[in-house]
């Protein structure tokens, strides 16, 4: 495909350029630094100005009074001006230039008895009232609610940063600037205004590259994004597409039928909500969000925020006071900058733990993990390598696929290194934005807890609407399948482990819901003793599944030394640990079911009682459930679990 054509069809296939005048005005403002006597020849200097040297006017924003102060100034350019440029790269050019000629006008104006004016913090000012103008206006446009209270939280703290620099005359950030030299918030709150009114003007739409054109037809975006050629299933009108996801042959595939059918029904009985039901959701979504990352952070990243705790309490209670008490006070904020900056070292401790398990895996497989997984990678197709989100549907001439990346800033890192997009690839975000009903999304966005479901759910939603339909296709484009030993090799291991993880947490949750129903409260004691048995089960199949891992690995180890795919000892043992886990959470399944049908404490305990029993029985690690089943009921007598419950949690 041209760069042209790429430009035109603003999907997947569009490379962003890189914000090359962030990083030209950042030298700029760099280099004026180290010139000798720069404020005498650059700054802005009334008097001079009086008498015709009106560039001062301009060159004074690239002028700083102090390293410190050119380290806060440059540093927050970068990281606005970055964000700001990628998205429309002429607001940018706009805003820099109003700000750059805003500012000293009203301080010329409004401030006469100023002699002397420097420093990029203006147009700082003014790419964050572009930046949070623009995030405000499209979140608005998508009912986004959860980050409107976002922002408003970040746009509140401004306020409060100029509000006290115009009451207490210092900076909130720098902390020297000059003998003589104050904050001037007037020219901040300058700058924010031009930024803001940057941001409203009718400019053109952001290069938003989660958006596809809307200029042409369907038919023409296709051609554009495909590089001028229709393929052959494309040669009817685009919107005669019959799309479907995949037959509900699999147990995911009924479970995000059954669940769309459920979001479908509740969204239908909705009411248009009102203004302050909209405020209401945007707390509920805020409070989403929050329990979302706890839990991300305690169940997948503890021993991330374990780091973060001890390396901020050696940090805290041992290196600052040490430093302090030692007359070196004026290292703590060089410290904080780079040596001990607590991003850095967990940066540092991600890549270390992740270049010692590739490097422990040459002792069971013969080659690192990460070697094992570029061949994996590579064989299916699954680029780049944080897509492992996979999903598929049909279409009336094949199969399309769409992979996932849940990660914004990593993408961020691609178009930052210029590097192209893959095909077929999405954003989580940039699913979710195709789809046009906001009420829909409000009651699917409980879901994102169990990722892999909720971009199933998405997609079919996206399937169902036309509209919403051809969006989609015209991102995506059509893909040879897989043939001889890949397919083979995609037969016996899959793409991903994401649906079976994504089953397991949907029995959690319907487990929890049922039971707040059915007894008030997912936290008392007869519900946690349930939910901990069921946790139990869950880390029983997760345990199966670090199997299963395993020997793939020594099948993709088998395969790298050039043996065939239907030859390997491994492929036996693979297929019956599949078959192993399905039946675990068949089994799950069941107690779940039963579980729902809990409606009195006294089936409860019963319930508990013989799930406890049955689940020491086959070796399951129970003494929470056992702990809560005591505070609820007392101590169990003596009994034998009910004939039958044997199907639950048996390791066979």
């Amino acid at each position: 495909m041209s760069a042209r054509a790429q430009r035109e069809a603003g999907g997947a296939g569009s490379t962003p350029a890189p914000p090359w005048l962030v990083m030209l005005l950042v030298v700029v403002a760099g280099g004026v630094s180290l010139l000798p006597d720069a404020g005498a020849g650059l700054a802005y200097q009334r008097d001079l100005i009086a008498a015709g040297e009106l560039w001062r006017a301009i060159t004074g924003h690239f002028v700083h009074w102090s390293h410190d102060h050119l380290v806060w100034d440059a540093g927050t350019f970068v990281a606005l001006g970055v964000a700001c440029e990628l998205r429309s790269r002429k607001r940018f050019l706009v805003c820099v230039v109003a700000s750059a000629i805003a500012i000293p006008a009203v301080v010329w104006l409004l401030l006469p008895e100023l002699e002397l004016y420097a420093g990029l913090s203006g147009i700082d000012s003014a790419l964050f009232g572009l930046l949070g103008a623009g995030l405000v206006r499209e979140q608005w446009e998508r009912g986004n609610w959860a980050a409107l209270v976002i922002a408003g939280v970040f746009c509140l703290a401004f306020v409060l940063k100029t509000g006290f620099e115009m009451t207490n005359g210092g900076t909130v950030f720098v902390g020297d600037l000059a003998p003589g030299i104050v904050s001037v918030p007037l020219a901040h709150l300058a700058g924010a205004l031009a930024g803001v009114t940057a941001a409203v003007l009718p400019i053109g739409r952001p290069s938003d590259r989660s958006r596809v054109s809307s200029k042409g037809s369907c038919r023409a975006r296709l051609r554009r994004a495909q590089g001028g050629s229709m393929p052959p299933e494309s040669k009817t009108r685009c919107t005669s597409h019959a799309t479907r996801p995949l037959p509900a042959r699999d147990p995911l595939s009924r479970l995000a039928e059954r669940t769309l059918a459920e979001l479908d029904e509740s969204s239908r009985r909705a009411d248009t909500p009102t203004r302050g039901e909209r405020l209401l959701r945007g707390l509920e979504l805020a409070k989403q969000w929050v329990v979302r990352k706890l839990r991300e952070l305690f169940q997948e990243h503890w021993d991330i925020g374990l780091f973060d705790l001890a390396f901020g309490s050696v940090k805290a209670f041992g290196v600052y006071p040490a430093l302090y008490f030692a007359g070196l006070a004026w290292t703590i904020p060089v410290m904080e900058y780079a040596p001990l900056n607590t991003q850095l070292w967990t940066a540092g401790y991600l890549f270390a733990r992740g270049q010692i398990l590739s490097q422990l895996g040459r002792r069971r497989y013969g080659h690192t993990l990460n070697r094992l997984d570029e061949f994996r990678d590579r064989a299916l197709r699954i680029q780049p390598r944080d897509a492992r989100s996979i999903h598929r549907f049909a279409l009336d001439s094949g199969e399309r696929c769409v992979r996932v990346r849940r990660s914004r800033f990593r993408a961020w890192l691609d178009r930052l290194r210029g590097r192209p997009p893959e095909p077929n690839v999405l954003l989580q975000s940039e699913l979710r934005a195709l789809i046009s009903d906001q009420e829909f999304l409000f009651r699917a966005n409980p879901l994102r807890s169990n990722a892999y479901l909720y971009e199933e759910v998405l997609l079919r939603k996206i399937l169902s609407a036309p509209g919403d339909r051809r969006k989609l296709l015209a991102r995506l484009q059509p893909e040879a399948p897989l043939q001889g030993e890949r397919r083979q090799l995609l037969g016996v291991i899959g793409e991903t482990t994401s649906p079976t993880r994504a089953r397991v947490i949907e029995q959690g949750e319907r487990l929890a819901a049922a039971l707040r129903q059915q007894l008030g409260s997912g936290f008392s004691a007869a519900a946690l003793a349930l939910r901990w048995i069921h946790w139990s089960h869950r880390c029983r199949i997760y345990r199966k599944l670090a199997e299963l891992e395993v020997l793939e690995y020594q099948l993709l180890a088998d395969l790298l030394e050039g043996e065939m795919v239907e030859r390997s000892r491994h492929l036996a043992p693979i297929r019956w640990k599949r078959a192993e886990i399905e039946a675990l959470i068949d089994r799950g399944a069941g107690f779940v079911e039963r579980a729902r049908g809990v409606t009195s404490r006294a089936k409860s305990r019963q319930l508990i009682d013989d799930a406890i029993a049955e689940a020491e029985r086959t070796g399951l690690s129970v003494r929470l459930a056992r702990a809560a089943r005591w505070l609820s009921y007392g101590a169990p007598a003596a009994r034998q679990p009910e004939p039958g419950l044997a199907v639950w949690w048996g390791d066979r």
